[in-house]
């Protein structure tokens, strides 16, 4: 009877806690091969190819996307190309070929104040302070790979399309961060002097890992989740 009774209380208390769990937003989440299905345990990574005007992006982008595939138990990924891989993962980064379709300014800041200084005798003007940077970001999984297909796929400025039944997916998907300038004045005791270029330069490369944190939260989200 006692044990009957342990039985039913340890049930009950399993329920409330999955209950709780769900309640907060806690889920058991599947970390195994993803691809299993389509007899997919290994995939090669080649260096995404970088077509867009925003230098400095398809290092951390691969590493990222990398990274993250090899969480999966059952799956093995080669950080190059390999044909006899059972599927190649291709990234192409694009963006537009004008910079002001790419860089898009969203805020200013006028030279007055402390900043009037530093103009010296020019008129006042505004200094641009968050810029938006626009990028496409398009990732093909291609089983059985066949050896002209990536520099075809790269070559061809991601127009080129392989044998559409071996094609796992082939997904495009916008990708958006924002530069927040630092703008202190060149002179006087708040001197920004090589700060500004140094926080500046920062902020740009906070952007462009952010639009690789962005990429690789999406494809697992919107893609690798599908599966």
């Amino acid at each position: 009877m006692k044990c009957s009774m342990l039985f039913r209380l340890n049930v009950i208390l399993s329920v409330g806690l999955l209950f709780l769990m769900s309640c907060s937003g806690y889920h058991f989440k599947n970390k195994n091969n993803p691809f299993v299905a389509y007899e997919i345990e290994t995939i090669s990574i080649p260096m995404f190819v970088n077509w867009s005007i925003v230098p400095n992006v398809s290092g951390p982008m691969t590493s990222n996307f990398i990274n993250m595939l090899m969480d999966y138990s059952g799956l093995t990924i080669y950080s190059h190309e390999k044909t006899s891989a059972d599927a190649i993962l291709v990234g192409i980064i694009s963006s537009n070929d004008k910079t002001r379709q790419v860089y898009k300014n969203k805020s200013y800041q006028a030279t007055v104040g402390t900043l009037n200084k530093s103009i010296r005798d020019r008129r006042d003007f505004y200094i641009p302070q968050e810029t938006e940077i626009s990028l496409t970001l398009r990732v093909l999984l291609i089983k059985n790979p066949l050896p002209h297909e990536y520099n075809g796929i790269v070559k061809n400025d991601a127009d080129f399309i392989p044998d559409k039944s071996r094609v796992i997916f082939d997904e495009r998907m916008e990708l958006r961060s924002t530069i927040t300038r630092s703008i202190l004045p060149s002179s006087g005791a708040q001197s920004g002097g090589d700060v500004n270029f140094t926080k500046s330069k920062k902020a740009q490369n906070d952007a462009v890992l952010a639009l690789v944190s962005t990429a690789t939260e999406k494809f697992k989200n919107e893609i690798i989740d599908a599966f």
